[in-house]
């Protein structure tokens, strides 16, 4: 769950790691859904188990969660477990990545660090990182993705594509080093350190030192909201109904909460700002804008083909006419 590329984090944040997991893992549940074989519905399941592996294994250095969760879920309405259907968590990727990213975001600015998002080459966005840290210092501790950059760089020029989720996984897997089973958490975090220059080390410690925790305002919502909808429906008219969602986490990362922006969502779609017809969502915009097009389509319907009878006529009628001696 979280970014590969926020990798370089003082250690004064990692007690806060587990509340963030589990804002995302109480995310995934929520949205997940099983299937009830009658009528063909989708019915959400109320529970699930699940547990949370805190891990930080001597091989590596940063601190990660492994969220296990069983494939079942219980149907309160049939009283009966049934096997968990996980398309949505799948689908919804994007979306647990920006709750988990916004309230790890949140509780940095609650240390009292500043956070600045950042972009891809593609102008995409790629997470967010503590202001104050060199580029070069995060690329320094930042190999691991630089070897997948590298790996997807080298089959794009080997098979002219990207690669699917499936083929980057394996990749990913492909390019791992061995790990070091004789090492112990100390030895490797002492090697790590060791690899800072004095002006790094000093820069960190600077950062680290009088920090205090403080209160972070909540920002509106509708803002996030707004700015969310202009960017998803600029090029579409309907969209699939967590886009918005996750839109607006980035938008406003770090500074809104995940409650407050539920709520914008629902008070939207039921005052019908947002149109939201099954799964998929729109705006009345968007839909008019739609209407628009389909409207003006129709209207040079059959255009085409008396544009070519014209022309079919005009070429008739200059068949046998004698040529203008300019163009033999």
């Amino acid at each position: 769950m979280p970014s590969r590329k926020n990798n370089s984090k003082p250690p004064v944040a990692k007690p806060s790691h587990p509340q963030h997991i589990n804002k995302g893992f109480h995310f995934i549940f929520r949205v997940a859904t099983q299937a009830a074989r009658k009528l063909s519905r989708i019915r959400r399941g109320k529970s699930a188990p699940n547990c949370h592996l805190r891990h930080e294994p001597p091989t590596r250095s940063q601190l990660h969660t492994h969220a296990v969760a069983a494939n079942l879920t219980f149907d309160g309405a049939e009283g009966r477990w049934k096997v968990l259907q996980a398309s949505e968590i799948y689908e919804r990727r994007a979306s647990l990545s920006e709750v988990y990213r916004n309230a790890l975001a949140r509780r940095l600015r609650g240390l009292a660090y500043e956070t600045e998002n950042q972009r891809d080459a593609g102008g995409h966005d790629a997470g967010f990182e503590i202001k104050g840290i060199p580029a070069e210092l995060l690329a320094k501790f930042s190999q691991r993705s630089l070897q997948w950059d590298q790996a997807i760089e080298a089959f794009v020029a080997q098979h002219g594509r990207k690669p699917t989720d499936n083929e980057v996984a394996d990749l990913v897997r492909e390019s791992r080093a061995d790990r070091l089973t004789e090492i112990s958490t100390h030895e490797l975090r002492e090697r790590q350190r060791a690899r800072l220059a004095r002006k790094e080390r000093d820069l960190l410690q600077a950062m680290c030192t009088g920090r205090r925790c403080t209160e972070v305002a909540v920002d509106r919502c509708a803002p996030s909201v707004e700015c969310s909808e202009q960017h998803i429906f600029e090029r579409i008219s309907v969209a699939r109904d967590h886009a918005v969602l996750t839109e607006a986490l980035r938008h406003g990362r770090g500074e809104i909460q995940l409650a407050e922006l539920s709520g914008e969502l629902s008070l939207r779609k039921s005052t019908g700002k947002l149109l939201r017809p099954g799964r998929r969502i729109a705006t009345a915009t968007s839909l008019e804008r739609e209407q628009e097009m389909i409207a003006a389509i129709n209207r040079r319907v059959g255009y085409s083909t008396h544009l070519a009878a014209i022309v079919c006529n005009l070429a008739r009628s200059r068949v046998g006419s004698p040529v203008p001696s300019r163009n033999r």
